[in-house]
C-alpha cells in the first residue's frame, strides 16, 4: 500500500486517480472518505438487521469459529491473543459468532483486493474505530489499501477520546502504507491557475447567464430521500442535470455529509448563490457543513457555479473583536501594528486565517479552499466527469 501526504493543491488526488485509472483489473475500488464511512456504517446496519432476523429462527453454529481456527486466523502460536478475544466475545456460546467488521471487510475484499480511500480524515472515534477494525481484517485477507491526506498517519486522529484504541490501526499502516510526500518548500499549488467560475456580485450578470443556460427557462423543485428521510432540492432543470441552493439552503439546515453525497451523486452540476463571509467561530456549524458539501462535490467530480458578496480568500473570516475601553487602547495599538506586521511580510491571507481554527480544523479549512479553487477553474467546469452514482437513499 501507500499513503500520499503532502500540502493542498499539489496534486495528491490527481496522481492517485491517474495511477488507479491504470490499473489493468476490474477488482479495484475508489472512495473518498466520507463516502467509505458511511458505506460502513450501512453494511454495520445490514448485518445487524439480517442476525436479528436470523437469530430468532436458528443460531449461528454454521457461520460459527473454533477456538483453532481463530487463533490461526490470528497466526499466534500461544492462543493467548486467541483466548482473550475468545472470552470477550463468547461468554456462554461453544463457538464464536463471526464479527461484523470481519464481514464487511470479506464483503470488501471478494469486491475489490485494491481500495483507494481519498482525503482520509479520522474525525471522530466511532468512525475511526469501524474503520481501523475493518481495515485490519481486510489487510489479513490480502487487501492493499492506498489513500491520500494531509497528514501522515500519526497525525490523522488529533482527538484524546479513545485515542489508545487505534494504537492497532496506526501500527498496521505504518508497515501497509509507506508514507511518501509529495511536493516541498516551493511547490506549486495547481489549484490557483486559471479562470474561476466564482462569480462576485459585480459579476452577477455573467453569472446569471451561466445560471439560465445550465437550469433552464422554468426549473421545478423535487426531493430526495436519503437513509427515509426527504431532502429538499428547491431548483432543477428540467434535464436533471443541475440544480441550485442559496447558500442558507445549504448550510443553515441540518445537513450531514450523507446528504451532501446525495446531492453530489445525483445531479452533475451544482449552483450556488447568496455566499457570504463566514465569520468564525460564530459560525463554525455553518462551516462545517460548507466544507462537508465541497468534500462531497469534489468527490464526485462535479460542476461548481457559485455567486458570492466575497473573494475565496476572505471565505472564511473571524469575528469581529469586541470593543475595547479606554484602559485597553494601549494593547489595541500594539494588536494593530502586530497585524500591520504580518501583512507586511506578505503572508498569504489563508495562512492568517489558520489561526481563527483549531486542531484538525485547519486541515479541513485548507482541503476545503484548495478544493473550491480547484473546481471553480473554467478548465476543471469544461473538464468534470461526474462519479458513478450512488444515491444514499
Amino acid at each position: 500500500g501507500l499513503l500520499l501526504t503532502g500540502s493542498t493543491g499539489i496534486g495528491k488526488t490527481f496522481l492517485a486517480d491517474m495511477w488507479f485509472a491504470s490499473l489493468p483489473t476490474p477488482y479495484k475500488m475508489r472512495k473518498d472518505y466520507n463516502q467509505f464511512v458511511l458505506d460502513l456504517y450501512r453494511g454495520v446496519w445490514e448485518v445487524t438487521a439480517t442476525r436479528m432476523r436470523t437469530e430468532i429462527v436458528a443460531p449461528y453454529s454454521s457461520q460459527g469459529w473454533t477456538k483453532e481456527q481463530l487463533r490461526h486466523m490470528l497466526k499466534t502460536a500461544d492462543g493467548n491473543g486467541a483466548d482473550t478475544i475468545w472470552d470477550r466475545l463468547t461468554p456462554s456460546s461453544s463457538l464464536m459468532i463471526v464479527p461484523v467488521p470481519y464481514v464487511l471487510a470479506s464483503r470488501l475484499i471478494r469486491s475489490s483486493y485494491v481500495l483507494l480511500l481519498d482525503k482520509v480524515q479520522l474525525q471522530d472515534v466511532s468512525s475511526a474505530l469501524l474503520m481501523s477494525e475493518v481495515l485490519i481484517w481486510y489487510w489479513r485477507m490480502g487487501g492493499v489499501v492506498v489513500g491520500t491526506s494531509n497528514r501522515v498517519p500519526e497525525d490523522l486522529y488529533v482527538n484524546e477520546v479513545q485515542r489508545e484504541r487505534l494504537g492497532a490501526l496506526g501500527s498496521a499502516s505504518r508497515v501497509r502504507c509507506p508514507v511518501v510526500e509529495l511536493g516541498g518548500a516551493d511547490a506549486k499549488d495547481y489549484t490557483k491557475l486559471g479562470r474561476r467560475t466564482w462569480f462576485l456580485h459585480e459579476e452577477r450578470n455573467h453569472f446569471w447567464d451561466l445560471a439560465h443556460k445550465l437550469l433552464g427557462d422554468s426549473p421545478s423543485s423535487t426531493y430526495l430521500v436519503v437513509f427515509g428521510r426527504k431532502l429538499d432540492v428547491p431548483r432543477v432543470s428540467f434535464d436533471g442535470s443541475a440544480c441550485s441552493f442559496t447558500f442558507d439552503e445549504l448550510c443553515d439546515m441540518s445537513l450531514g455529509s450523507w446528504d451532501c453525497l446525495s446531492i453530489a451523486t445525483t445531479y452533475p452540476t451544482i449552483i450556488i448563490t447568496d455566499i457570504s463571509s463566514i465569520r468564525l467561530p460564530s459560525g463554525k456549524n455553518q462551516a462545517r457543513r460548507f466544507i462537508n458539501l465541497v468534500n462531497g462535490l469534489h468527490a464526485a467530480r462535479c460542476r461548481i457555479v457559485c455567486l458570492a458578496s466575497c473573494t475565496l480568500e476572505n471565505l472564511f473570516v473571524p469575528d469581529q473583536p469586541r470593543a475595547v475601553d479606554e484602559t485597553d487602547a494601549l494593547f489595541q495599538e500594539s494588536d494593530t501594528r502586530k497585524h500591520q506586521t504580518q501583512r507586511q511580510r506578505d503572508v498569504p491571507l489563508e495562512t492568517l486565517l489558520l489561526s481563527v481554527f483549531s486542531g484538525k480544523d485547519q486541515f479541513l479549512f485548507k482541503g476545503a479552499y484548495s478544493r473550491l479553487l480547484e473546481m471553480t477553474t473554467v478548465l476543471t467546469f469544461d473538464a468534470a466527469e461526474q462519479a458513478p452514482r450512488q444515491p444514499y437513499n
